[in-house]
């Protein structure tokens, strides 16, 4: 077991814990942070170090170029490899990661760093003689060759709503009406009704695609209250809940048929189960229809039961829907969401039963995926493995963390929650 500082130190099951001052109050800003009685959950001053330490630190230091270009390629050491291509996702992933710097840590170098790397997405991915249309990926030694319109397909679709998430993230905290302005111009581009009303599903045939739509949608309209943000939230909610939930299994499959029937010969992703039921919860707590929290709960007993009969707690990376194990690999956003959605229907949801099951599947994830550094290894007990690639970003593991800080009652500095 790794000896990692405040590693193993959960808050007592059953146990009412006082507050306890993880800062000075020397300021309106440096509040006192009061933590609630959670069972399972590492301690506030853990987490705040294993974000600081582990992912937003040294990704500020050795990714970020001057340019606001962020390298995600990183070794073992958080040193870039080499110059690679900018990615849309990679570079809005990382907007995301300066914004939670910010909120959590209230320190001036993570707000820097967010507007520069937003600037850098504007100015350098946007396609010219669009409304909202940014690239792939650009070529950063001419980066105008890659600047040409392409069919909005799953994968782009996807990167376009991580997009409106990092700039519904950056227009929160600053005000900052460009950032606004570029959420609502790929909403537009987008056009999800579109999607939605059509005979065949589109870039909506998967899950993963239709997830991080809802979700940027959701960021949006929690940034801006806009009705109709809300509208088409509610109407993407009732086509994932409607097409993807196969209510015999209890979960979501991955891919539609083209009659956008679930394809129940196919395989439920299991991190995506969770993280989709975690917002769906989320998106109810902001106005959305209770039959989403039905939903929600219906998978979270169904991942519970996966995640309860695993090896060490570690949760296969896709299942089958007749309940078989598909792909056996463990990814380390997998084993993320899994501790995030199930610590916040433990806790915000009262779904106590799986509060022996949460504390199992915290130490076990901590003993076999981080690193004697604090960083996290993208598979188990793979210590020397890079630090980041095109997908590995700490998205995931921040998004974690600060759900977990959220459950906490964790005061964020600036005043600011973030919006998811």
């Amino acid at each position: 077991m790794l000896c990692l500082p405040m590693l193993c130190k959960y808050l007592p099951a059953f146990v009412l814990l006082i507050s306890s001052l993880l800062f000075s109050c020397t300021s309106e800003k440096e509040a006192v942070n009061e933590q609630r009685d959670i069972t399972g959950i590492p301690s506030t001053d853990w987490i705040l170090q294993n974000l600081s330490e582990g992912n937003l630190n040294p990704r500020l230091t050795h990714g970020l170029k001057p340019s606001g270009q962020y390298v995600y390629s990183l070794d073992s050491q958080w040193q870039p490899k080499k110059e690679d291509d900018a990615f849309l996702i990679t570079q809005a992933r990382f907007i995301y990661l300066m914004a939670v710097g910010y909120a959590v840590f209230d320190d001036p170098k993570y707000m820097s760093a967010m507007l520069i790397a937003a600037d850098f997405l504007i100015e350098q991915f946007k396609v010219p003689g669009t409304l909202g249309e940014f690239a792939w990926k650009i070529n950063i030694q001419n980066t105008n060759s890659k600047l040409k319109h392409q069919k909005m397909n799953g994968k782009l679709a996807y990167a376009h709503a991580q997009v409106i998430f990092a700039m519904s993230h950056a227009y929160k905290l600053t005000g900052n009406e460009t950032y606004l302005n570029t959420a609502y111009s790929i909403w537009t581009e987008l056009n999800v009704l579109e999607q939605i009303n059509a005979k065949s599903p589109g870039y909506l045939t998967g899950l993963n695609t239709s997830m991080h739509t809802f979700e940027a949608l959701l960021a949006l309209y929690k940034a801006t209250d806009s009705m109709m943000v809300k509208n088409e939230l509610e109407k993407l909610g009732d086509f994932i809940n409607d097409h993807f939930f196969d209510v015999q299994s209890g979960l979501f499959a991955e891919w539609l048929n083209e009659d956008k029937t679930p394809q129940l010969q196919n395989e439920a992703r299991v991190g995506h189960n969770v993280e989709m039921a975690f917002l769906f919860s989320r998106a109810v707590e902001a106005g959305l229809p209770e039959k989403l929290l039905f939903t929600a709960n219906s998978v979270i007993g169904s991942v519970a039961k996966i995640a309860q009969h695993s090896p060490e707690f570690l949760i296969p990376n896709t299942v089958k829907l007749n309940g078989n194990i598909g792909n056996d690999s463990h990814p380390w956003w997998g084993q993320t969401e899994l501790i995030r959605g199930l610590a916040h229907f433990v806790i915000e949801r009262s779904h106590t039963e799986y509060e022996e099951l949460l504390i199992n599947i915290v130490e076990s994830t901590q003993e076999n995926y981080i690193k004697p550094s604090g960083a996290w290894s993208s598979s188990p007990l793979d210590v020397g493995d890079d630090n980041g690639h095109n997908w590995q970003v700490g998205y995931h593991i921040s998004m974690m963390l600060t759900e977990l800080l959220r459950l906490q009652q964790y005061r964020f500095k600036t005043g600011n929650e973030l919006l998811l």
